[in-house]
């Protein structure tokens, strides 16, 4: 016999509900009253004011699931409270949302926006303005370079950044990593942990300025990372040779803090097998 469906947890059933009843119940008063205004309405003290960010997130989550998600429901939830917020469906207006989200979730320290079609004016003010963002994912978007120099002029403590199958070039890794002077390094450079590039119109050279930039990269996807490795091996012994000949000194910048790779070089479709730092340390040490 089949087992009937559990019933899930009463916090499930509890958002279930008020998704099932947004409209009819939790806005209600905004859509009769106020919805006409609501783009003169920066701030609004709605149903949700008082929820816990892990709640409002579940909520977002459910009706972005269901294909439910509208702006109204956004403008009420939107609060300056919520850390993780992401943003993968079609909502009507898209440019006034990231408008909002940049205005009031000062908070927010996790953001997904895959897939979507991101205004430049818009996105950039989500960088400008939202500080403590730790986690960004901007794949298959169409972000390009202008925005990455955005990101490295204002972001402080993004650790994980995915831009796979955007057109994000050399100039743009450049960007995150040194600062309009070339001999200041970006916040950024330093914070961030780990980056996806796979699909990117980045080359071996923006590979090998990340590598040499970030001291504190641990992974990184990309479809050449072997050869962008082992041409800065090489160049760095080519540097040693010389510097020997002309009685200078090559400044280290090893050994490399990666712990994971991801690459086609290693075989196993499309994106390869992660290859554990630790197997390629003779690599690694630059």
């Amino acid at each position: 016999m089949p087992q009937p469906r559990p019933p899930g947890s009463l916090k499930e059933q509890c958002v279930r509900n008020i998704t099932v009843n947004i409209d009819s119940f939790w806005c209600q008063d905004y859509i009769k009253n106020w919805l006409d205004q609501s783009k003169s309405l920066i701030f609004v003290l709605g149903p949700f004011e008082d929820l816990p960010s892990t709640l409002i997130e579940l909520i977002i989550e459910e009706l972005n699931a269901s294909g439910k998600l509208r702006k109204h429901h956004l403008h009420l939830l939107l609060l300056y409270h919520l850390e993780r917020l992401k943003l993968s469906r079609e909502t009507s207006e898209f440019s006034y949302i990231l408008s909002l989200l940049a205005q009031r979730c000062k908070k927010l320290r996790h953001l997904g926006l895959k897939s979507r079609n991101l205004p430049r004016k818009m996105v950039n003010e989500i960088f400008i303005n939202l500080e403590l963002l730790q986690t960004v994912d901007l794949s298959m978007t169409n972000v390009a370079d202008q925005t990455l120099s955005v990101i490295g002029a204002y972001s402080k403590h993004i650790r994980v950044l995915n831009l796979a199958d955007t057109d994000v070039t050399d100039i743009g890794i450049s960007s995150l990593c040194h600062d309009l002077r070339v001999s200041q390094k970006t916040h950024i450079s330093r914070s961030l942990l780990k980056i996806d590039l796979y699909g990117t119109v980045v080359t071996p050279k923006g590979i090998q300025c990340a590598l040499i930039n970030m001291p504190n990269l641990k992974e990184i996807v990309h479809s050449t990372v072997l050869f962008s490795v082992s041409k800065l091996v090489e160049s760095r012994q080519r540097m040693a040779e010389e510097a020997s000949v002309l009685g200078g000194v090559v400044p280290e910048l090893g050994p490399l803090q990666l712990r994971a790779l991801q690459s086609d070089e290693f075989g196993s479709g499309v994106f390869g097998d992660f290859a554990d730092g630790e197997h390629i340390t003779s690599a690694l040490k630059i």
